[in-house]
């Protein structure tokens, strides 16, 4: 079978592009490594735009969603290093108003399956546990991809009309298609969910130092996200 689109990476970006592309009368192959759901390092948070436009995107994921009880926040205190503080919160009556006076956190696990699912309901094939290891190239054009199953290591060849590469940072389809990074990322990220954290309101928290920063976020049940921010240089999880 020859799809009209196969969508590499089944987090927001690529469920959305497929859920598009099917709901159009595309046959859709979405394609992911991992094994849902899935644990990303990310703030897991919602701006008031982006639930507006998931709402434009599909009714369905964002009432699952609100289904899930995601905490809502407000705004956003910045603590500096020698303790100043500011808040602020998302107003109605600013030259660029929120269309809500608050965002959305819940975990990113939770999102992208929504995502995944909707993508499905739009009619999209989805493939698990699949890691794409080149482009097939008919008459010098993409045609395709050559996948392995991570599970039985079996490799197969899929084509399709159109490839698109949503497989995030390390992308293999950007790297194939000869893409070069400008630069590499100089700082990298640190999660885990923590419950029980106390004083965590409506709103988030960033906690400024000097070579890097703390962020919190409720993201709904009573748990708490904390990112850890430095600089990539040395930095390393002890043993």
């Amino acid at each position: 079978m020859r799809w009209d689109a196969v969508v590499v990476g089944a987090g927001p970006a690529g469920s959305a592009t497929a859920l598009r592309l099917a709901r159009a009368g595309a046959a859709v192959l979405l394609l992911d490594r991992a094994r849902f759901p899935r644990h990303k390092p990310c703030s897991e948070y919602l701006s008031p735009e982006t639930v507006r436009l998931l709402g434009a995107l599909d009714g369905a994921a964002l009432a699952a969603v609100l289904a899930r009880t995601p905490a809502r926040l407000y705004g956003m205190r910045v603590v500096a290093p020698d303790g100043a503080s500011a808040v602020g919160r998302f107003a109605s009556d600013h030259r660029w108003p929120a269309p809500l006076p608050y965002g959305l956190a819940l975990p990113r696990a939770d999102l992208d399956m929504i995502l995944r699912h909707a993508a499905e309901r739009a009619g999209a094939a989805v493939r698990e546990g699949v890691v794409v290891e080149d482009l097939l190239y008919e008459a010098g054009a993409v045609a395709g991809v050559v996948l392995r199953d991570a599970g039985h290591g079996t490799r197969e060849t899929i084509r399709g009309r159109v490839v698109v590469g949503a497989d995030g940072l390390r992308s293999v389809v950007a790297r194939r298609l000869g893409e070069r990074r400008t630069g590499w990322p100089r700082r990298v990220a640190f999660t885990a969910h923590v419950a029980g954290v106390a004083d965590v309101g409506e709103v988030g928290e960033m906690h400024v130092g000097r070579r890097g920063y703390v962020g919190l976020g409720p993201v709904g049940g009573g748990v708490t996200t904390i990112a850890l921010v430095v600089p990539a240089t040395g930095a390393r999880l002890p043993h």
